[in-house]
């Protein structure tokens, strides 16, 4: 039944897709901002939301699980765009999934990816600063959601998250099918450091993120290990 229904939003997306029009969501209990604008496309969402899955999985922003997605979103950037993004302050408030705040605040621009369980992007939502709305139009809008619905998520990088929080969560009955994956991409406060990069793939991307995670896990042992000495100290 759940592949009926994905195959009804397909042929769905695939005949608006030439016809799509963004419209903005000026209430929504999930943004937190009154500085943000916040784009969907008309009628897509509203069918993905009526979605009943069992599991729903977060993946962070600026990780080695999200690199892939991270090169996406930089590479369909219009620049025309880029500079009104730099000029932006960080600091509008992000919708929350739950409880945890890891990175509660964006800059700009922000992207919010919806996949399934094999990889296919199902959807995107455009998160827009108020004092750049009149920069980012529709058009953009419409070149930069284009751009990455011709795109699907390497198989390799699906499985390694559908594993891990598999594993983590303990959930024995995970599958593809009865997955969707969220992931959230601050725009704004990567891009001078994607501006940075001397070949921008996300080959390379994910080699300079697997090195921070490496680095930050070195870190957090040490920390770790110092702790426990103090408290062997005071026993």
């Amino acid at each position: 039944m759940r592949k009926i229904f994905f195959l009804v939003i397909v042929l769905f997306a695939m005949q608006h897709l030439s016809a799509q029009k963004f419209v903005l969501m000026k209430d929504t209990e999930r943004i937190e901002s009154k500085d943000s604008c916040v784009y969907r496309v008309e009628g897509y969402d509203q069918l993905i939301s009526k979605e009943k899955f069992r599991h729903h999985i977060v993946i962070r922003s600026r990780s080695l699980e999200s690199a892939w997605l991270d090169w996406l979103s930089w590479s369909v950037l219009p620049r025309e765009i880029r500079p009104f993004i730099k000029k932006c302050e960080p600091g509008l408030a992000r919708p929350m999934f739950g409880p945890r705040r890891l990175f509660n605040t964006y800059r700009g621009l922000m992207l919010e990816f919806v996949l399934d369980g094999h990889g296919n992007i199902i959807t995107v939502f455009f998160y827009v600063s108020k004092e750049i709305r009149d920069k980012i139009t529709e058009k953009h809008l419409k070149k930069m959601y284009n751009a990455i619905m011709k795109h699907k998520m390497p198989l390799p990088v699906v499985e390694k998250i559908l594993a891990s929080n598999k594993e983590f969560y303990k959930w024995d009955d995970l599958s593809p099918d009865s997955t969707r994956i969220r992931c959230q991409v601050d725009i704004g406060e990567q891009i001078e450091f994607f501006e940075e990069l001397k070949n921008f793939d996300w080959q390379e991307l994910k080699e300079i993120y697997k090195e921070r995670e490496k680095k930050w896990k070195e870190y957090q042992e040490k920390k770790w290990k110092a702790l426990k000495e103090r408290e062997g100290c005071t026993n």
